[in-house]
C-alpha cells in the first residue's frame, strides 16, 4: 500500500471509532437523525473565530497592548462578553434543525459570514450600551461557566462510567454470567 492510502485508512477508521464513541445517534419517532456538521470543514469558520480569539485574550491578560484595543474594537472587556453571547446564541440557533440545515447546505461560507458578523456587531452594541450604564455581566458569566463546568462533569464521569463498565464486563463475562450482570448494575449502585 501506498503512504497516502495508509494514511486515508488510518484517517477513515480514526473518524469511525470517534463517531461511534462521542456521537450517537438517536432516532426520534423512527426517523434518521439530522445531519451533524460539527466535524465538517464548513464548521471551521466557527472553531477558527473561538479558538483565535481565546488565544488573543489570554495573551491579552500576560501582554497587553495597543494590538489588543484595536483586535477588540477597543473595548477588551465587552468584546470578551460579546463572544461568550455569540457562542451561546449559536448553540441555540443551531439545536433548530431548519436554520441550521439552511445554514450549512448551500452558500454556506457566505451567510455564515454574513450571520457572525451581524450577531457579533449586534451583541457588541448592545453589551457596549450596557456596559456604558454600568452593568457588569461577569458575576453572571462566572456562574454561567461553573453550571456549564458541573454538567459538563457529570457527563464526562457518565459516560467514563459507562466506557469502564462496558469492559469490566466483557472481561468478567468470560467467568459467569451473573459476575457480567453484576459488573452492569454496580455503577448504577456507586
Amino acid at each position: 500500500m501506498k503512504p497516502i492510502e495508509i494514511i486515508t485508512k488510518i484517517k477513515n477508521t480514526l473518524q469511525h471509532i470517534i463517531r461511534k464513541i462521542f456521537i450517537h445517534e438517536l432516532y426520534v419517532e423512527g426517523k434518521e437523525p439530522q445531519k451533524s456538521y460539527c466535524f465538517e470543514r464548513k464548521f471551521f469558520g466557527l472553531y477558527v473565530i473561538f479558538v483565535l480569539y481565546s488565544l488573543l485574550l489570554l495573551f491579552g491578560i500576560n501582554f497587553p497592548g495597543t494590538y489588543l484595543n484595536i483586535l477588540t474594537f477597543g473595548n477588551p472587556f465587552v468584546f470578551g462578553n460579546t463572544l461568550v453571547f455569540f457562542f451561546l446564541a449559536l448553540s441555540l440557533l443551531y439545536s433548530v434543525d431548519k436554520i441550521r440545515v439552511f445554514i450549512f447546505e448551500k452558500y454556506t461560507a457566505i451567510k455564515q459570514v454574513i450571520l457572525y458578523i451581524v450577531m457579533i456587531t449586534g451583541i457588541y452594541l448592545i453589551l457596549l450600551f450596557i456596559y456604558s450604564i454600568n452593568i457588569n455581566f461577569i458575576s453572571y458569566l462566572l456562574g454561567l461557566s461553573t453550571v456549564w463546568l458541573v454538567l459538563l462533569s457529570i457527563r464526562f464521569f457518565m459516560y467514563s462510567r459507562k466506557f469502564a463498565t462496558k469492559i469490566e464486563a466483557k472481561l468478567i463475562t468470560k467467568y459467569s454470567a451473573f459476575r457480567g450482570f453484576l459488573a452492569f448494575i454496580a455503577p448504577y449502585f456507586i
